[in-house]
Order: structure tokens, then sequence, then C-alpha cells
């Protein structure tokens, strides 16, 4: 039965949540729980860490569902706390190392529930849950001795595709996302060397594997979008989650994709946007990394290009985000992806110019967050190019 955290969340009361996540008793060498998941480092990469997430102290239910959080609309301390609650059991490794202990943790991965798990580890388990602002929460670590996994639930569909080693990791990836299966469970897949060809599955950093599924799943997308009728008007839509927040403008124009990430001051004397980075990309995809806006671009444009599917046509794309000082914890790309989709989801304002859409969106930055967007908008690369366009087509029909 999960405990009920409403009243530590409403008081934002670090100190004692620290108090309330540690055990009344000292983490045995050994122990009986469950797993979520296994987390890939990349730190010192080839020769990486891998590890089992397992909660010390079961505190809810959903402990490594993104998707679940925001239908239940937990707010950001519940999630932090539940991260601040598990521990990382972890052994180093090479990237292409075979061994009973790394067959264990890929029945974890192939698991669609979490799976029961008994642990003995090296030496004695150290849990110090880590919850400071601007910081990931944390919970412990220990270095793994032994791993038993029962129990794991394996889809039909992920059990043929994981067993096919003649296909492609790309091919494989499309497949299960075709058959219904969500990115995060393919996240699992992919980073525990579980598709593609047999001569090229190794471990990947659970990062890199988020990153490479989001552009994959967005190209394959895109042969699809470049083929749609334009949008015929201006759209703006806005919303998002936990401290994150976007005001998205669709564009009648052919696919292009800009995002612009900024920071919303909590200092009263610097009130307003205080800074701001950008990514593009134009028709064709981009070639190089997205390295001002890392892996929230690729999450983001991914959230975009769903929605432009299920609309049936194309854009250029201008995305905001816009982060809150609400947004305390760091909590992953995850967050990006999902708040992009609850802008998405909300119902648009329609204009007919761009300069009513423009004007529309300052006053709902300035109305909402007491900021002014009037610097990204003259930044804005997709922004210039189609006053460009609308000044030269002027000029022809004169």
């Amino acid at each position: 039965m999960r405990p009920d955290l409403d009243g530590i969340e409403k008081k934002l009361d670090l100190n004692s949540l620290k108090r309330y996540l540690l055990l009344s008793k000292p983490i045995p060498e050994s122990l009986s729980t469950i797993a979520p998941g296994v987390i890939v480092g990349e730190r010192n990469y080839p020769r990486i860490s891998i590890g089992v997430v397992s909660p010390v102290r079961i505190i809810d239910d959903a402990l490594d569902m993104p998707k679940e959080w925001v239908k239940r609309k937990y707010p950001l301390l519940r999630i932090a706390t539940i991260r601040a609650s598990l521990i990382d059991s972890f052994s180093r490794t090479d990237i292409q190392a075979r061994n009973r202990l790394i067959e264990k943790m890929r029945e974890i991965a192939l698991s669609s529930k979490p799976v029961d798990i008994d642990i003995e580890f090296k030496d004695k388990p150290v849990y110090k849950p880590i919850l400071h602002i601007g910081v990931p929460p944390m919970g412990g670590s220990a270095r793994i001795k032994k791993l038993e996994v029962s129990n794991p639930r394996v889809p039909r569909i992920v059990e043929r595709i994981v067993s096919d080693t003649d296909i492609k990791a790309e091919k494989a990836v499309i497949d299960l996302w075709r058959k219904g299966i969500d990115e995060y469970y393919s996240y699992k897949l992919f980073s525990l060397g579980l598709l593609g060809k047999s001569s090229s599955r190794r471990l990947v950093p659970t990062r890199w594997s988020i990153t490479a599924i989001d552009d994959l799943l967005a190209k394959n997308l895109l042969r699809e979008i470049r083929s749609y009728e334009w949008v015929s008007d201006y759209k703006v839509y806005t919303g998002g989650i936990l401290g994150n927040y976007y005001i998205a403008l669709l564009l009648p124009s052919p696919w292009s994709y800009e995002l612009f990430e900024s920071y919303l001051s909590s200092d009263a004397s610097r009130r307003g946007i205080t800074d701001y980075v950008t990514d593009r990309e134009g028709y064709f995809s981009r070639t190089s990394y997205a390295s001002n806006t890392a892996g929230g671009y690729y999450a983001a444009r991914l959230a975009v290009l769903e929605k432009l599917r299920a609309m049936k046509r194309q854009a250029a794309v201008l995305l905001i985000r816009i982060i809150t000082p609400a947004y305390i914890f760091p909590l992953g790309v995850w967050v990006v992806r999902e708040a992009v989709r609850k802008c998405l989801s909300s119902k648009p304002q329609v204009f007919t110019s761009l300069k009513e859409a423009i004007s529309y969106m300052e006053r709902h930055a300035r109305n909402n967050y007491g900021a002014s967007i009037m610097n990204i908008i003259r930044d804005s690369k997709i922004i210039r190019d189609r006053q460009v366009g609308l000044r030269n087509y002027l000029n022809i029909k004169k």
C-alpha cells in the first residue's frame, strides 16, 4: 500500500523527506524486492557501469512509469521522492561483455512489469537519499554480487522481435512501435543490447539509447509527414507539466523545426527570461548533434511529429520552452517529451496572420509567466524566413 506523502509534499521540507525515506534499520547485505528497470551508465565508456534499479522501501506502485505519473498528475516532489527511494545495484563491465549477471539484467529489461528479484551485495550498501534543489534526486548505490530474477512478463511481440537476430535495430524499434509498444519499453531493450543483428548487439548507455530511439522514430515519421499538405493557418498551442511550459507555433510552410529553451528567473530584481539556447533543422533532418538543447531537442521533436501525423499535415514548427523556478529537481528528458505532448493536446488558438499569432504568444507569455518572448521571436530563423518569404511574395505581386 502506498504511504501518504501529501503532508510532506505540501511543506516541501526536504530534510523531513530524507528522514522519511531512510529505513529504520540498515540495508542488509541481501535484499528481496522488485526491480522496475536497469540503468546503463556512460562514464568511462566503453568500460561502463550497469545497475539494477530497485526500491529499498516500496512507496509507490509506479516506480519508473513517466506516462503513469503524468496521467495521475503526480506533483514534482512525489516523483522526486520515488526516485530518491531507489537504490542502484551496479557492476562494472565492458559494453560487449556476456555473463550471467548481464543476462539476468536483460530479463528485467525484457519484462513489461517490475520483476521480483533477490540481490546479494559485495559490500554494505550505502543509502543516502539525495534531495537538493537543482540536483537530480538519487537514492543509494551498492556493488552487486549476485542477482536472481523471477516472474518476468514478456509480450509475445517483444519476444519474437528480440529473438530475431537477423534484422537491424532500426527496423526492430519501428516494428515494435507499429505494434503499439511505446518508446519507454524500447529504450530498455535497446540499452541492454536486445535489438538488432547479433553481431551488433552491445550495451548502450541509457541516455544515448533514449536519444537514438527518439531520433529514429522521428525520422521514420518525417518520411510520411513530408508528403502531407501544409496546415492552412497559424496555430498556437500552450501548456506543459511540472514547471516546464511550452508555446508551440505551427506555420503553413514545409517542415522545419526550431526549439528554444529559456529560463525564467526567480530573482525579483531580474524578472523575465534571463537566458536561452536554441537548435534547429530545415526540411531535411540535421546531421549533427543538437548540442545546445541536447536530448530535449529529440524528445520534443518526436512529440511534435506525433501531433502532425495525427493531423495529417506538415508545418514549420517554432517551439519555445519556458523552464520556471517550480522545476526544482531535474527529472530527465521524459519531462520534455510529456510536457510537449501535454501542450499539443490543448485546443489551439487559430490565426490568419503571423502578426496576430506572435501578438497572442507574447500576451500569453506576459500574462502567465511575466516574461516577454520577443527576443526569442527576433532570433527565430523560422520567423525571419517566413517574413522574408512574405516580403518577396508581395514584391513579386507588385
